[in-house]
C-alpha cells in the first residue's frame, strides 16, 4: 500500500514538473509588430476591405450591363392524338357523307435566338463613371481606416 502511495506521488510531482517546464515563454512585441498586429486583425479594416470589394464587384454589375446580351428559346409539341375534323364528301365525289381528316404534323418545334449589343447609352456612361468613382472612394476610405487604427 505504501509502495503504491509513493509511486502515486512520484508519478504526480513528475507529471506538475513537467506542465510547469511547458509553458509558453514571454513574447515581447515591439512597435512595428504591434502595429501590424492590429492592422491584421482590426475589424474596422476588414470591413473597409469588404466595402471595397463590394464597389468592385458593383462596377462589375454596371460594366455587365453593356456587354452584349444573348438570349434563346426553344419549344416543343407532341400531338400524340391529332384533332379530326369532318368535311362534306362533296369535295371527293361522295356526296351526303362526311369524310373525317386529320390536319397538322404529329410534332411541332420552334427556336428563337436574340442578340443585343448596347451601342451608346448616356445612362450607362454616367453610371460607369460614379461606379469607378465610388471604387477610388472606398479606395481612400480603407486607407483612412488604415490610419485611424494606426493612430488610436
Amino acid at each position: 500500500m505504501k509502495v503504491k502511495r509513493i509511486s502515486w506521488f512520484f508519478s504526480l510531482t513528475l507529471f506538475s514538473w513537467g506542465m510547469a517546464f511547458a509553458q509558453e515563454t514571454e513574447h515581447t512585441m515591439g512597435l512595428k509588430e504591434m502595429l501590424r498586429y492590429g492592422l491584421d486583425n482590426s475589424i474596422a479594416i476588414r470591413q473597409s476591405v469588404l466595402d471595397q470589394q463590394q464597389a468592385e464587384y458593383q462596377v462589375g454589375e454596371v460594366k455587365s450591363s453593356g456587354l452584349p446580351q444573348v438570349s434563346g428559346e426553344g419549344q416543343f409539341q407532341n400531338f400524340p392524338n391529332r384533332p379530326t375534323q369532318l368535311l362534306p364528301g362533296e369535295i371527293v365525289n361522295q356526296p351526303g357523307t362526311q369524310i373525317p381528316v386529320q390536319f397538322g404534323t404529329d410534332y411541332t418545334m420552334s427556336g428563337t435566338i436574340k442578340a443585343s449589343q448596347l451601342i451608346y447609352n448616356h445612362q450607362f456612361l454616367t453610371g460607369l463613371r460614379a461606379a469607378k468613382s465610388s471604387t477610388e472612394l472606398y479606395s481612400l476610405l480603407k486607407i483612412k481606416t488604415e490610419e485611424d487604427v494606426i493612430y488610436q
